[in-house]
């Protein structure tokens, strides 16, 4: 089965043999940093990504796929990006007001 996660309506589909370690060790760092969680570090990354990087035409592929991945691990099957907000939709609606909720602001 595919799996992949839509981004404000465009379908992205995850690789699952592609990992980039050095950004999950990254992501892990930076949430600390920030002292939020794993999850929360992987859709703000998503969404900076996304408006930071012309809607991912020059991100590193790795690093995406990397962080979609994680996301989609993470019981996420797609966001909506706009005017700096980040709105998150789960397969598990109970888990996701856990890790963000409402609208996550950047």
């Amino acid at each position: 089965m595919e799996k992949f996660i839509r981004i404000n309506k465009k379908k992205f589909v995850i690789q699952e043999e592609v990992v980039s370690e050095w950004a999950v060790k990254a992501l892990v760092e930076k949430a600390k940093d920030n002292q939020i969680s794993v999850e929360q570090m992987v859709i703000q990354s998503i969404a900076n990504h996304w408006m930071g990087n012309d809607r991912f035409r020059k991100s590193d592929k790795d690093v995406l796929n990397t962080l979609m991945r994680l996301a989609y691990d993470f019981g996420y099957d797609s966001l909506k990006i706009a005017n700096g907000k980040i709105k998150v939709l789960a397969l598990d609606e109970k888990r996701r007001e856990l890790v963000a909720p409402g609208e996550m602001q950047l």
